[in-house]
């Protein structure tokens, strides 16, 4: 996400909440500290990873996909679960710090030193969780061995596709729509070339809804899922 992007949103926030009676809400860093460790202890993953660290974390936690039976994605999705009920407020917790501007501004409207990338990072990767959790867990089920080794064998593919997408939109982020369109098809086409049309839009969708996260007005970008009639 770039720093432009960030002041837009940051002013239409302010403004429309100075012009309404919404009332703001940010991340308790204290609960997500807690529900982060027992995320990491969960898993078994090095205890220092969090929203700070999150090239580090996606890499320890997606390469749970890598393994060639169910448990892995299985493992990952209980922790997750686990995380989301961690917060004493509940699902209201979880939305308060699985939120860009949750994390960025604090209950005075001040700067929490996170910066602009480290939280649309950190809350991309566990809106991914959601999705692969979610929706998304059946379709992987049905391709696991395929799906694992596309992880496991195209890893720095798939990287590069989410460092151009940043680096891109840093550079012109009027073209963000279009460059996570480029994006979806960038983290699809391993999947495709090696699994299939279902793991193609599992890849697909599952860095739509990551981009979604800080742009959510690009809702001309969607995965095809073409099955035979």
């Amino acid at each position: 996400m770039s720093l432009r992007t960030v002041v837009v949103w940051l002013f239409a926030f302010l403004f429309g909440f100075q012009s309404s009676n919404a009332q703001f809400t940010s991340c308790n860093f204290i609960e997500l500290t807690k529900c982060q460790a027992t995320f990491n202890d969960a898993l078994n993953i090095p205890a220092n990873l969090d929203w700070k660290t999150v090239p580090s974390l996606r890499l320890n936690v997606e390469g749970l996909y890598e393994t060639s039976n169910t448990t892995g994605l299985l493992s990952v999705c209980r922790a997750f679960k686990e995380f989301k009920t961690c917060f004493s407020t509940g699902a209201t917790g979880y939305s308060n710090c699985i939120s860009v501007l949750g994390l960025l501004i604090d209950g005075n409207f001040q700067s929490t030193m996170i910066t602009p990338k480290q939280a649309f990072d950190y809350v991309k990767l566990f809106t991914q969780f959601d999705f692969a959790c979610g929706a998304g867990m059946a379709p992987f089920m049905n391709s696991y061995a395929c799906m694992s080794q596309v992880f496991k064998s195209q890893r720095t593919t798939l990287n590069s596709c989410l460092t151009t997408f940043d680096n891109s939109v840093a550079s012109d982020p009027k073209e963000a729509c279009a460059y996570g369109a480029n994006a979806q098809q960038c983290y699809s086409q391993p999947f495709m070339t090696a699994c299939g049309q279902q793991a193609a839009w599992w890849g697909c969708e599952y860095e739509r809804m990551g981009v979604s996260v800080a742009y959510p007005q690009c809702t001309s970008n969607y995965c095809q899922l073409v099955t035979s009639g």
